[in-house]
């Protein structure tokens, strides 16, 4: 809401194409922080994000009850602007980068549910604001784009593979122009990453 930071929750009723307010409490206010979705534990998970300060905490939404429980405050430092996304072949969130308030990161971590456990501090060059999504037919974690500070905008392709825990450069020859802030899905019925972007 421009530069004021809210922490209210709100689901979409898509049959009915209206929002309905679900929560005022749960975690603190804050922005730019990392949201995905556990469906083997139907629990939507949160972390990080930046109000005052540089934000580090772990938050899972149970849609059933419409509470929010505190999951851990330790694992990745505190930060904004990292993205999170679900590795269904292993049952992992995995989040890679985002920025400390004085520097972008590049490490690499997973959440199961119970723990945070550091992947890597390898791969992709530092960043916030990219994205990832997950590519369930070939099992890999795919990050596109960013930003880097001095570097306005990425457009590098990575992929993770979770079960190697290594990042590889996949440098196509023909990508979208250098970009962040943007929006990466996964399309099903094309077997395609999908790209959207306003910056």
């Amino acid at each position: 809401n421009g530069s004021v930071y809210l922490n209210d929750t709100w689901e979409l009723d898509v049959a009915n194409g209206m929002w309905m307010q679900r929560a005022s409490t749960g975690p603190s206010i804050r922005g730019y922080h990392s949201l995905a979705y556990d469906p083997a534990r139907q629990r939507t998970v949160l972390f990080g994000g930046v109000a005052a300060a540089n934000i580090g905490d772990t938050w899972e939404w149970n849609g059933t009850t419409g509470t929010w429980t505190q999951r851990a405050s330790t694992g990745p430092s505190a930060r904004h602007g990292a993205d999170l996304v679900y590795d269904s072949a292993r049952k992992r969130m995995v989040l890679f980068g985002g920025h400390n308030g004085s520097a972008a990161t590049q490490d690499t971590w997973e959440w199961d549910g119970s723990a945070w456990v550091q992947r890597a501090t390898t791969g992709p060059p530092i960043r916030w604001v990219h994205n990832l999504a997950y590519d369930p037919v070939r099992d890999r974690t795919i990050l596109f784009g960013g930003y880097q500070g001095a570097n306005p905008g990425l457009g590098d392709t990575w992929e993770w593979n979770g079960t190697a825990g290594t990042w590889t450069n996949r440098a196509p020859g023909s990508a979208p122009s250098t970009r962040w802030g943007l929006s990466l899905t996964y399309a099903a019925a094309a077997s395609r990453i999908v790209v959207e972007t306003v910056a």
